[in-house]
């Protein structure tokens, strides 16, 4: 496959057993900066723009939920909203309800649990673009 990144300086500073747990399972990956780095880099290559889109808002979602300190507000789960309606795949549903917590003026834990939603939509799209991913590094990590 011709969009596969040949060089090796993308695996810079990623070490075998590193890449190893990258290619064992998409959580593993998705939960390390450098994965998600490297996953990023790959999407580039590959000019896979919506599975790029979908980590780009999965990290978005990821910050909010990391951020203990932080009150999600509405205006930052329509932002993510925002970037969710340029997601090929995403399902309605899940976007659908957080338009209606928007709307409804639900409270911070109730719009946290909707982007937990958002995220493992994310996830799920992903899941194709890894196992690409997954097939290329697994030869690299042999």
């Amino acid at each position: 496959m011709s969009c596969i990144p040949q060089c090796s300086s993308e695996l810079d500073g990623i070490s075998k057993s590193d890449l190893d747990r990258f290619t064992d399972s998409i959580e593993n990956l998705l939960s390390n900066e450098a994965g998600r780095r490297l996953f990023r880099h790959f999407l580039t290559k590959c000019k896979f723009k919506n599975g790029k889109r979908v980590l780009d808002t999965y990290e978005k979602i990821i910050a909010q939920l990391n951020n203990d300190s932080k009150t999600i507000t509405s205006d930052i789960v329509c932002d993510i909203l925002d970037d969710i309606d340029r997601i090929d795949a995403f399902d309605f549903a899940v976007a659908e309800k957080m338009g209606l917590a928007i709307e409804a003026g639900a409270n911070s834990e109730d719009l946290k649990t909707d982007l937990a939603l958002a995220r493992n939509e994310c996830v799920k799209i992903l899941r194709h673009d890894y196992e690409i991913f997954r097939k290329h590094y697994s030869k690299k990590s042999s």
